[in-house]
């Protein structure tokens, strides 16, 4: 399976490279990071940090192609009815793939496509979990809003809603069904 996604996303790359007009760049930012569902406990979201590569593959004036890699650390708190809060943590390498299409003389867009995310750990109060709950591949819809500055400098705004159930265990802190969410910040540069 992970060979299989990495030729399709390698051909992906290799394809869009053809067009000469492709511009490469970095981001960073935070990650509000929660679970949707129906848990019997206190829910808090998680604060987590993203950072990676970016890349844009026009398409005409108003369309473009924005394949990304980067690290996104996401989870959630569950407040149990003591008052403990058990921090999860996950940690992913994602692949959001996005139609950009621009609108107000090419510096705001909008954003949307598909997310596929590796999972790289999983902690539940800062300790490696034994087996694992989560699923290590996440795929999720992202949208968003973005601004681009003149001199390269675009901010991002994203919510990226994760598709499957994120747990393999039937019952995680006792929710029948769970999914991640994630508001997304970024700052980045265009080289």
């Amino acid at each position: 399976m992970k060979k299989t996604v990495l030729l399709i996303v390698s051909l992906m790359f290799t394809a869009l490279c053809v067009n000469a007009q492709a511009s490469f760049g970095v981001k960073a930012g935070v990650n509000v990071a929660s679970l949707t569902g129906k848990f019997p406990y206190g829910q808090k979201s998680k604060i987590g940090l993203n950072a990676g590569f970016v890349s844009e593959f026009p398409m005409s004036d108003s369309f473009s192609i924005q394949p990304e890699l980067f690290y996104s650390d996401k989870g959630t708190q569950v407040v149990l009815t003591d008052g403990t809060a058990v921090k999860y943590k996950l940690d992913y390498v994602e692949l959001p793939v996005l139609a950009k299409i621009y609108f107000a003389e090419g510096f705001s867009s909008f954003e949307i496509g598909p997310q596929i995310g590796l999972k790289l750990s999983e902690k539940v109060d800062g300790t490696a979990v034994e087996e694992d709950y989560a699923r290590d591949f996440d795929t999720s819809l992202v949208a968003g809003l973005s601004y681009k500055f003149e001199g390269g400098i675009f901010v991002t705004t994203r919510y990226i809603y994760g598709i499957p159930d994120q747990f393999i265990k039937a019952k995680f802190m006792g929710s029948n069904y769970s999914r991640l969410s994630n508001i997304q910040f970024s700052l980045g540069y265009m080289f």
